[in-house]
């Protein structure tokens, strides 16, 4: 009997747009990654900082893994120290953000037709 997965009603839903904070913190993911008790790169007044990791920082990272945007990770077997991630969609999402709109028609849409190993690994990672 063949029956399809049907997915959450909020699946098809629009996402509402990123607030400042989680658009920072998707900015600053792409910069490098973050491990847990080491500085991140945070922007203040249009100039990055280091800095350690905040609760706005934290909870904007949380917003963006329940989008698919960004993984928590563990370092290594030895330190178990957490790490955050960009996911293959949250890169997509970045470059797609810092192009400049006239060549956004020449790129075309950001959709993820196969997952790569890249993002299965980053998958893996996250568990």
């Amino acid at each position: 009997m063949n029956s399809r997965k049907v997915g959450p009603a909020s699946s098809s839903a629009p996402q509402p747009k990123l607030t400042k904070d989680q658009f920072i913190a998707l900015r600053s993911l792409a910069r490098g990654r973050w491990v847990q008790s080491n500085e991140i790169a945070w922007k203040f007044n249009r100039s990055w900082r280091y800095v350690q990791l905040s609760n706005i920082s934290l909870e904007a990272v949380h917003l963006l893994q329940i989008r698919g945007l960004a993984i928590k990770g563990k370092c290594c077997w030895k330190c178990r120290r957490n790490v955050y991630l960009l996911t293959e969609a949250g890169l997509k999402f970045v470059t797609h953000a810092n192009t400049p709109i006239q060549h956004h028609s020449a790129i075309g849409g950001a959709s993820i037709t196969k997952p790569s190993v890249i993002s299965r690994m980053l998958y893996w990672l996250g568990r």
